[in-house]
């Protein structure tokens, strides 16, 4: 198992804040083990949503970066104590003893942000410096290759795109969207906001001349045993343009894929030449983060991220996705729900 997977959460029951590693930096009090890594804030409207299905006795325990949730077991955590456990289906509240006794904690959203950056500084600065020098020796060690960012409006390319223009230096690293057509809305108008808060990135979308629908028509919509829609509307089109780049010496394209993704993914390699595309390198700078490095390198930098992850989605791509999880499709079906209607008429 990847060391990524063994990750923990640690709480500092003095700041009220997750720590990427046992000490508090912030105050030099040890933290408490208290769940996996996979740790990551909610936000406004995933709390608005959430205060219509659960006790209203429990509102006051829903904050804007206060509350965190662990996806994987469903979990909502308040003061690092669990809440309730929420899906789909039920809500189930934990710890209602241990509740009564915690008063709920008030300070402003600069003064929470400011006892984040300082409890995790140190690790930030470690994970950030690793990642940036591994990308500074792999473009070095191309021979010239053609670097791109391969960005799909995710938390992870995001990331990914800030180190790799910080490592160099530079903001004119060529950013590459493969446009499925059937992405979440909310990743569209963040590409937009994107390409104007970085008016001297190069920015180019890759698309098939496919309807999606149509194929979806004459073959039969995408399934677990038969994910045609990643060839058809996502490689082929982007081998079709990364094989138009630099076809002498092939493109280096750093991506954000993470081994706590998924089983599969768990096993890639860091740097990579064989792969669906034949002319393109791929590098991986945050390969072995956790979920939780991931969100409080974000706040950490106060970089602008896709809408999406505050309205409950833990992970964006494509809307019609047979990987989605059930918690993706109940938010889909709440907070896309035209595009929802369209899919289930087809479907029927």
């Amino acid at each position: 198992m990847s060391k990524s997977l063994r990750k923990r959460t640690y709480w500092c029951d003095s700041c009220h804040v997750p720590l990427l590693n046992k000490k508090c930096l912030a105050c030099g009090n040890i933290g408490r083990d208290f769940c996996a890594a996979n740790l990551v804030p909610i936000f406004r409207p995933e709390i608005s949503h959430l205060k219509k299905h659960i006790p209203t006795k429990l509102h006051q325990y829903f904050i804007e970066n206060e509350t965190w949730v662990s996806p994987s077991h469903h979990l909502y955590y308040y003061q690092g104590i669990p809440i309730i456990k929420y899906s789909e289906n039920s809500v189930s509240i934990i710890n209602e003893k241990q509740l009564r006794d915690i008063t709920p904690y008030k300070r402003t959203k600069s003064s929470w942000l400011k006892t984040l950056k300082k409890a995790n500084k140190d690790y930030i600065e470690k994970i950030q410096y690793e990642a940036e020098d591994f990308i500074r020796n792999t473009i070095d060690n191309q021979n010239g290759k053609t670097t791109l960012i391969s960005f799909s409006g995710g938390k992870d390319s995001t990331v990914v795109s800030h180190l790799v223009m910080n490592a160099i230096g530079r903001s004119d690293i060529l950013h590459i969207f493969a446009d499925t057509t059937i992405e979440f809305p909310d990743t569209y108008k963040y590409l937009q906001y994107f390409q104007q808060q970085h008016p001297l990135t190069p920015f180019i979308q890759s698309r098939s001349k496919l309807s999606f629908f149509n194929v979806a028509e004459s073959i039969g919509p995408p399934s677990r045993i038969l994910r045609w829609c990643c060839t058809t509307h996502k490689t082929n089109p982007l081998a079709k343009l990364i094989d138009s780049m630099s076809p002498d010496k092939g493109v280096l394209t750093f991506d954000g894929v993470r081994k706590y993704e998924s089983p599969r993914r768990a096993n890639y390699p860091r740097l990579s030449k064989k792969h669906k595309i034949a002319r393109e390198t791929l590098a991986r700078p945050i390969l072995e983060w956790s979920d939780l490095q991931v969100w409080i390198y974000l706040l950490y930098h106060e970089l602008t991220f896709n809408h999406a992850y505050k309205k409950g989605f833990r992970r964006v791509g494509c809307l019609f996705c047979p990987f989605n999880s059930t918690w993706s499709r109940y938010i889909i079906k709440n907070r896309y729900s035209n595009k929802d209607k369209k899919w289930t008429n087809f479907l029927h």
